[in-house]
């Protein structure tokens, strides 16, 4: 395993931790940027998430109609199960 250095923080009374600079700029990690936190054996694993997460996609139908066509979808599959029991 490599070495790594080992980084310091405090959790606030509000849950909240704030990562070193250089670490942050090691990694990445600007304003916005999505982490995933993880269990792991008693640890705590934080990961940047992909820029190809779902996030990219977050208001990509805005004001179309997919979700009402998915819901009346939805509800034509539920009176159809209906008539077959």
């Amino acid at each position: 395993m490599p070495h790594s250095e080992t980084w310091t923080a405090r959790v606030s009374s509000k849950g909240r931790i704030v990562i070193p600079q250089p670490l942050r700029e090691k990694l990445g990690l600007d304003g916005g940027t999505d982490v995933a936190l993880r269990e792991e054996g008693g640890e705590l694993i934080l990961r940047k998430v992909s820029r190809q997460s779902w996030r990219r996609w977050e208001g990509r139908f805005a004001g179309s109609r997919l979700h009402k066509d998915l819901a009346a979808e939805r509800c034509r599959e539920r009176r159809r199960d209906a008539r077959r029991s």
